[in-house]
């Protein structure tokens, strides 16, 4: 319950109360794995995070499993070579894991690749008129129901040169977006869609509503590694990145990452781990 509202440490700390507390015969189930390492990702901790994907993947020997959250992990900390490469080994195992496509997309997007985003774009949009979505590992909600951050892609057609396929993915997003806002949906109460408004209308030049819906997000309790990742460097919000108010906000969402990442660090030395100094800009400076 605490993974699915983001609060990194208390989903970790009853991780381990958990193990402490089970029957020494009780295996530790998939699922609770798998959030223990994306909430160590999220508060900026891969390396402890892949260690425990390690034990996962010792019982239960599921591959698949094990590079989908490597990948992802990988992308949370801003690794997006490695990311691509795990991601790759995913779609070797299921090719239609469109997680797994959008990952390999974003990270040549950070790289400003855009041709090879171009390929995974379409490749997307195919997969969208032949799937059901059932390619997503470990989710059935009805939210990945058509087509997923459409305006990821269509900010890679524009950056391609078809301006028109690029409108029609911003509108389509920005009536979704405002539908989940107004409905009040899961992810619109971590303002998820704030952001990816916020993102579009960076785009498309109004910067007004840009940073307004960015300061939006500043209403989370925390703020994850990625989104400090995109905050440096995603290309989505180059337009507004020199605002003052932009600035502003930067540093007050790498204020909230540190925190919740310094409040695990002490957790993980508690627990015997030996976490990673550098902060979440250090260690992303590390990998390019």
């Amino acid at each position: 319950n605490f993974a699915a509202y983001e609060d990194y440490y208390l989903s970790i700390f009853n991780f381990y109360r958990y193990s402490e507390l089970k029957p020494p015969d009780k295996i530790i189930s998939p699922a609770l794995y798998r959030n223990f390492s994306c909430n160590l990702y999220f508060s900026g901790f891969p390396k402890v995070a892949q260690k425990y994907l390690g034990h996962f993947q010792d019982i239960y020997k599921d591959s698949l499993t094990y590079y989908f959250h490597l990948s992802y992990g990988n992308f949370c900390a801003g690794r997006y070579y490695d990311c691509i490469i795990n991601a790759n080994k995913v779609l070797e195992r299921d090719s239609s894991c469109y997680q797994a496509i959008y990952w390999i997309m974003n990270s040549y997007i950070f790289l400003n690749d855009y041709i090879n985003a171009l390929s995974y774009a379409r490749l997307l949009e195919q997969r969208n008129k032949e799937s059901d979505f059932s390619g997503f590992i470990g989710f059935t909600s009805s939210r990945f129901i058509g087509f997923t951050f459409p305006e990821i892609a269509g900010f890679v057609f524009r950056e391609t040169g078809n301006k028109q396929k690029a409108s029609v993915h911003f509108a389509s997003e920005i009536k979704n977006c405002h539908d989940q806002i107004n409905s009040n949906s899961y992810e619109a109460a971590k303002y998820e869609f704030h952001y990816r408004l916020a993102c579009i209308y960076s785009v498309t030049g109004d910067k007004e509503k840009a940073l307004y819906y960015l300061k939006k997000v500043n209403n989370r309790p925390t703020i994850p590694s990625w989104m400090v990742g995109s905050m440096e460097e995603w290309p989505m919000l180059d337009n507004i990145r020199n605002e003052p108010e932009f600035q502003k906000l930067k540093k007050e969402f790498d204020k909230k990452y540190q925190k919740e990442h310094d409040r695990v660090a002490k957790l993980l030395r508690e627990k015997g781990e030996s976490p990673s100094a550098l902060s979440i800009l250090q260690q992303l400076k590390t990998t390019h």
